[in-house]
């Protein structure tokens, strides 16, 4: 708010305590009548800035209603076990995984073949099977 326009209203509403007192006096109503009338206290704040506002918030229009709602799907709780349909699923995918391999696979299967280098030989020959140990 500009600067005439903020000091406008301040006074403005200095002059309305005054005002509401006269006519009040006119009248011949008391203080505590306009206080019940109105729903605003008794007591007038030094401006008559907060003259105007009751101590209650005054509602303009219902608070909006929102449309009724209706289910879209019907919930149900699942199982978190694993269903028939998977263990079989995986009764089917080892037996296919083993049927792979069988055709696949090596047939037979080699050991290894331990070579003994020309080093290992000669220092044999020379040391004789004792000295070296049989695991090599």
């Amino acid at each position: 708010m500009t600067e005439p326009a903020a000091t406008t209203i301040t006074t403005t509403l200095d002059a309305v305590g005054p005002r509401l007192r006269k006519v009040r006096e006119q009248r011949g109503v008391t203080l505590t009548e306009v206080a019940t009338r109105t729903g605003m206290s008794k007591s007038m704040p030094p401006s008559g800035s907060r003259v105007l506002r009751p101590e209650r918030p005054v509602v303009a229009a219902p608070a909006p209603v929102a449309p009724p709602t209706r289910p879209v799907a019907a919930v149900r709780h699942a199982s978190a076990a694993p269903t028939a349909a998977f263990w079989l699923a995986m009764v089917v995918l080892a037996v296919l995984l083993i049927a792979a391999s069988l055709v696949l696979g090596d047939p037979t299967p080699t050991a290894a073949v331990v070579t003994r280098s020309r080093l290992d030989r000669v220092l044999r020959d020379r040391a004789g099977e004792t000295l070296i140990p049989s695991s090599l």
